[in-house]
């Protein structure tokens, strides 16, 4: 939902009821009570301005009086205009003269304001002259009473009806299509151009309709995703591994820069400690920024889809520190008010600006549930007297400077990483942990593992995943004991050893090589109480929703949010887990990017959710094997009684052999 931002706007409409700005003639003063009366309707179309006038209060001044023919036969083509006591007042006055000149006209002589007024051709010339008009009357002591007329605007129109006929000045209010909620007002001073009109025959009565010349910059901010087919999809909420890019773009829209002479155009990005800014262009390790303002492309679209991307000449980029370890990036134009033209005649009002930028999510992010919030906004010249306009600069850090006083809301968008817990115990005893069981965890799924069944001098049993390749092990830092965070691309690099030839990580019989005093490593090992806890993973953002029966159904899941865990050292005494387990991960996120729920997979393995959404934790159990005989086991003991038997057997053989032998000798 849109919020509204209630913004304060003059429109300088210098209108005149007949033949505006066609001057024929200056009359005497007159009784405007003999013409006929007219009506002045504002009528503003918010989808191209991104306002609305609904309810907002507009003033009139009657700067000159009308007097046309009104004769039966007249087509109403013979008029003349008058001084009246306002115009006397303003064309005198120190606001005037302090601009003009004290020789531009005489009062005494209205054809001299007849020239002056028919000699504003050009665009600027007429805002010019507007915009000293509204000095005049919003700073002077003048009673405008009997020259000043009231309308309130409804359904995007404000009308001035029976109207004495006559050259007016109008003002108004209006509120920014930012939001749907209002905010504190500032002050946005535009100008409506000049305009004609005529008779309206079927009316009766005199008309004049016109469209405000005001507008403000919209925002929307999104996270710039790749759904599986390859299409661009925009997002609120997304997550990553620690290490992986993210990014990001900012829409506004050209405002009406008509009634300026310069006009100022900051946006600003705020990126939580999590995030790092990087250039996607760059050539330099990790897609280091070099210059900021080459971090960020600008594209302005107009409504027949034409793109221009700008050069970054235009514009410049400074960073400051902020809260809580953020960093603030505030881009800015140069020259805002010449890029877009004088008039709009480059980029029209409402012309789509697209701000792309990219930021790395780094070893400081925080882990789900809680967010690495990333937010914008746009500051903008709000004033077409404020001499300031088209100067402002954001300084340097040492000392900022005040932004335009324009602002518009702050959309945010939010980025997730997750953690994968494991809990190791005996399968014959779950409440039996068991330590220093050791795993590899791959991105992706992986169906098989081949397991040497010799055992090296190290104890492991060589164990190979099919269709994998060992260096695609996910690299972790070791926090704690049991505690394992996804490693950067830049502690990667500073870590692993690696082969000059191939560039790949270095093995020596089969384990990898890591500098002197590194805590990096591809291999996790439970702790004292069978845990093991990884954390900064991605969970996979597309949608996994309950299906009829209660099963989950997976839709787009991308392959960042399937991992394969599989276990290479089981704890002595206990047999390796014979096939991998395939855990798959998705997280759901409402329309603001906010996480609400995760879903997740563990095959061949109970699982649960960690509380609040934190990630999944899969019990993982190792069994013992049966053990085999040996020396001084049943083995030995089997042969001692068989042997005792045969023993007792030919004992009592012999015994019966020798009584019988002495029977027959007596």
């Amino acid at each position: 939902m849109k919020k509204f931002k209630r913004i304060i706007s003059v429109l300088f409409a210098v209108l005149t009821l007949g033949m505006c700005f066609n001057l024929s003639a200056f009359a005497d003063e007159f009784n405007p009570d003999s013409q006929p009366k007219g009506e002045i309707i504002i009528k503003n179309d918010s989808t191209k301005t991104n306002v609305s006038i609904n309810g907002k209060t507009y003033l009139g001044y009657r700067l000159l009086d009308l007097h046309q023919d009104q004769s039966t036969d007249s087509s109403r083509e013979g008029y003349a205009y008058t001084l009246n006591k306002l115009s006397k007042a303003y064309f005198t006055s120190g606001t005037f003269t302090g601009k003009y000149g004290t020789t531009a006209v005489n009062v005494e002589k209205p054809s001299t304001v007849y020239d002056f007024i028919k000699a504003l051709t050009t665009a600027q010339g007429i805002e010019a002259f507007a915009n000293n008009f509204y000095d005049f009357i919003t700073t002077s002591d003048f009673n405008a009473a009997g020259f000043k007329v009231e309308a309130t605007a409804a359904n995007e129109e404000a009308k001035f009806e029976n109207l004495y006929l006559g050259y007016y000045v109008m003002f108004g209010e209006s509120s920014a299509h930012d939001g749907d909620t209002e905010i504190p007002a500032d002050t946005v001073l535009t100008a409506v151009m000049l305009d004609t009109t005529t008779y309206d025959e079927e009316a009766g009565k005199y008309t004049l309709t016109i469209e405000p010349k005001i507008g403000a910059p919209t925002i929307d901010k999104n996270i710039v995703t790749v759904d599986k087919d390859g299409n661009e999809k925009l997002v609120k909420g997304d997550d990553a591994n620690i290490g992986d890019v993210v990014n990001f773009r900012v829409e506004s829209r050209v405002p009406n820069v008509i009634g300026y002479t310069a006009y100022d155009f900051w946006m600003s990005d705020t990126m939580s400690k999590g995030l790092t800014l990087v250039d996607m262009n760059s050539t330099k390790p990790y897609n280091a920024v070099d210059k900021l303002n080459e971090a960020f492309t600008v594209t302005f679209e107009k409504a027949d889809g034409t793109k221009n991307v700008i050069d970054p000449a235009n514009y410049d980029v400074v960073a400051f520190d902020g809260a809580d370890g953020a960093k603030v990036y505030k881009l800015y134009f140069n020259d805002f008010y010449n890029l877009v033209g004088i008039d709009n005649e480059n980029y029209p009002a409402n012309t789509k600006i697209f701000f792309d930028y990219s930021a790395r999510l780094n070893s400081d992010a925080k882990i789900a549930p809680t967010a690495n919030p990333n937010e914008a906004v746009i500051n903008y010249s709000n004033n077409p007297h404020d001499n300031q306009n088209g100067t402002r600069r954001p300084g340097t850090p040492e000392e900022p400077q005040t932004p335009p006083p324009g602002e518009t809301v702050k959309p945010k968008v939010y980025v997730y990483t997750f953690e994968y817990d494991v809990n190791k115990f005996d399968s014959n005893t779950t409440t039996k942990k068991l330590a220093n069981a050791e795993f590899q965890l791959y991105k992706g799924t992986y169906d098989d593992v081949t397991i040497n069944p010799a055992k090296d001098d190290k104890g492991y049993n060589k164990v190979t995943v099919v269709g994998a390749d060992e260096y695609d092990a996910v690299q972790f830092i070791l926090q704690d004991d049991g505690v394992y965070r996804v490693a950067t691309q830049e502690e990667i690099d500073a870590n692993v050893v690696r082969d000059e030839a191939t560039g790949k990580q270095l093995y020596n019989d089969g384990y990898p090589v890591y500098r002197d005093g590194s805590k990096m490593t591809n291999r996790v090992k439970s702790d004292a109480d069978g845990k093991i806890n990884m954390i900064g993973l991605d969970g996979g953002m597309y949608q996994a929703t309950a299906g009829a029966d209660g099963s989950i159904v997976w839709s787009d899941t991308r392959e960042a949010s399937q991992y394969t865990l599989v276990e290479v050292k089981a704890p002595d005494g206990y047999n390796l887990l014979e096939k991998p387990i395939n855990v798959k991960i998705g997280a759901e996120y409402d329309v603001d990017g906010l996480l609400t729920e995760l879903a997740a997979k563990a095959d061949g393995e109970d699982y649960t959710l960690l509380d609040e959404n934190a990630g999944i934790k899969t019990d993982v159990g190792n069994s013992t094997g049966t053990e085999l005989p040996s020396t001084g086991g049943m083995g030995t003991t089997i042969i001692y009684i068989v042997g005792g038997f045969i023993i007792l057997a030919s004992i009592i053989a012999i015994m019966v052999r020798t009584v019988a032998k002495k029977k027959k000798e007596i």
